[in-house]
């Protein structure tokens, strides 16, 4: 990859942007927000939107944007991710980047970007795939095959911090199953015990409320 005249290499940003994603700790959103605001401090991004694919292998679920500001917030919006379109070729990796001018910025480009490794293929029918996907509006001079690269680390980051939430979930669920049963063994009274058993299980899952009924044989 050849830099563009008064344009740092793709390798030293990329070390650069590997640093702060180091500093912002494992915890998926915070990783997602310095990877944006270093995209806009460094590689000319005026706008910025990261996306999960979430389960059902047919929907792009917002998770951190960023606009001229230079300030990362969280954002719900989703898209749909239809047969044969633009999102699903480069989400595939059938299309490493796609770039268009932006109508409304002669200087700019919009351009949508897989997270993660090109060499992972991608499948709906698969449980693994890769992270999502980025969108950015950059200045014309970026280079696209330095924008994939960036978008590559910045993959393999987040799906760092997915399996470490899960992970530290999972942790959480094991402890409160411990905790539970603890005070389960050693409350005698059966009211208690099942009013542990329910505060148990709204910790655990989040429930807003939980009814239980007793039957009287």
């Amino acid at each position: 990859m050849t830099p563009i005249a008064g344009l740092p290499s793709a390798q030293d940003v990329c070390e650069r942007l590997r640093r702060r994603l180091r500093m912002s700790g494992l915890k998926l959103r915070d990783i997602a927000a310095a990877g944006l605001e270093f995209l806009h401090e460094e590689a000319g991004a005026w706008e910025g939107e990261i996306y999960q694919v979430k389960s059902d292998f047919k929907t792009l679920q917002g998770l951190m944007q960023i606009d001229h500001d230079g300030k990362a917030r969280p954002f719900n919006e989703e898209y749909p991710i239809l047969d044969d379109s633009l999102l699903e070729r480069v989400i595939e990796g059938k299309v490493a980047i796609h770039c268009t001018d932006d109508p409304t910025h002669s200087y700019h480009r919009r351009c949508w970007i897989r997270l993660g490794s090109a060499q992972v293929p991608w499948e709906r029918s698969q449980a693994s795939q890769p992270y999502g996907l980025i969108y950015l509006r950059v200045d014309k001079i970026q280079d696209p095959e330095a924008l994939i690269v960036y978008a590559q680390e910045l993959g393999e980051w987040m799906a760092m911090g997915q399996i470490n939430e899960q992970s530290r979930l999972q942790t959480e669920q094991i402890r409160t199953f411990s905790e539970l049963s603890l005070l389960f063994v050693t409350s005698l009274r059966l009211e208690d015990r099942l009013r542990l058993i329910l505060e148990g299980l709204q910790s655990l899952f989040g429930f807003d409320r939980i009814k239980l009924y007793l039957a009287d044989l």
